[in-house]
């Protein structure tokens, strides 16, 4: 057994791999993803590139059973659990080393009674001004020590390689804003509702109300011809 393993934790991609997310994990033995792909090209993608442990988050309902909503694994000797939301961790972590966590997209990160508990933000589209952020943990199976290193992520749009959300996926949020303004729901709800950026939440809702009587495709085929994605 080596001295030392690394693992990329990353969460809350949805829909986005980042160039410099890609090359961190590029350099890991292993990669963590602590749920909301709401992507499945995202999620194949991972698999391709290394032994892929990973949860389901809460945008990831069409993924059907491809992901579990909780893991409890030994790697590297060490015992991890992770789950997507911080408020379905278990209350008895006595056996546990590593507790992982995604959901709020900010990264958290302490330790408690020997045991690292750690949320490693988003790493994929931007929310509320959040930091895109990941994690790499250096394990150390003889002693049984984790290192953690924060990693910054830029938040530019020509960093996503595996690009444009696919098509299928953009509408599924288009159809979901409309729902929603047909509700009656302010900017800020649609936001936070569909986990998207303002300005998404802003292009959308204004094709919709310009152009009475159009639907997810209309909007999705303005949206490209005028390259607002």
């Amino acid at each position: 057994m080596r001295e030392s393993y690394q693992a990329a934790v990353i969460s809350d991609t949805h829909g986005i791999l980042r160039n410099e997310v890609v090359e961190v994990i590029k350099g890991c033995d292993v990669i963590l993803h602590g749920g909301d792909f709401d992507c499945k090209k995202v999620l194949e993608d991972l698999e391709q590139m290394g032994k892929l442990y990973a949860v389901k988050g809460n945008n990831d309902w069409d993924l059907g059973d491809k992901l579990p909503p909780f893991m409890d694994f030994t790697l590297y000797g060490l015992h991890f659990y992770m789950v997507h939301d911080k408020n379905d961790i278990p209350k008895n972590l006595s056996d546990i080393d590593v507790m992982i966590y995604g959901h709020s997209h900010k990264y958290e990160e302490r330790h408690e009674n020997g045991r690292l508990i750690l949320n490693p933000g988003g790493c994929g589209r931007e929310r509320f001004r959040l930091p895109l952020t990941m994690a790499v943990l250096d394990i150390y199976p003889a002693s049984r020590d984790v290192k953690v290193t924060r990693i910054d992520i830029p938040g530019s749009r020509d960093s996503a390689i595996k690009g444009k959300m696919p098509a299928r996926d953009m509408k599924k949020i288009i159809s979901s804003v409309i729902k929603d303004m047909d509700r009656g729901k302010k900017i800020d709800v649609i936001v936070v509702r569909n986990n998207i950026s303002r300005e998404l939440a802003e292009q959308i809702c204004r094709i919709y109300v310009t152009h009475p009587g159009v639907n997810a495709d209309g909007i999705l085929n303005k949206m490209e011809a005028s390259n607002l994605l």
